[in-house]
């Protein structure tokens, strides 16, 4: 059956871990409060959406219904829109620490902090990675015909 080797269900569960942190991370930096970071919170919520695509494709997966959900094209489209939200994510990630470094800026005051929002940049950067390679995984599999026949 598709999808039972013990590296799926880690795919499985770091996916709903990284929709659940993300909202978590979302909401604690959007609420008035000594954390309140509003462009952390906007990156963490971007995560969050990311991370729930990759979700769903691997449960998608597990239960065998990929190919009644997904054609091969979709999947090249996700791939694509994966590989571009990593290069924003990274280019983020690589902004953010440069002005901190440069304007020697500390962790704290939070608000003004870029190093947090540096953190959900690249965490968003990561999850754009793992949806091309996941996209690209499934699209490889549907094109084998090794999905049709589970």
């Amino acid at each position: 059956m598709a999808g039972r080797s013990c590296m799926h269900y880690v795919r499985l569960v770091c996916s709903c871990i990284g929709v659940a942190v993300g909202l978590l991370a979302c909401a604690t930096f959007a609420v008035p409060s000594p954390y309140q970071h509003i462009t952390a919170s906007g990156l963490a919520f971007i995560s969050a959406v990311f991370a729930a695509v990759c979700l769903t494709l691997h449960a998608l997966h597990h239960r065998s219904v990929l190919q009644v959900y997904h054609s091969s094209e979709t999947l090249n489209d996700l791939s694509k829109l994966g590989f571009c939200v990593f290069v924003i994510g990274f280019a983020l990630t690589t902004w953010f620490i440069f002005d901190g470094v440069y304007h020697k800026m500390g962790m704290k005051p939070f608000a003004d902090s870029p190093y947090i929002s540096a953190v959900w940049s690249f965490m968003t950067a990561k999850w754009g990675i793992l949806l091309w390679s996941a996209s690209r995984m499934y699209s490889g599999l549907m094109n084998s015909g090794s999905l049709l026949g589970d």
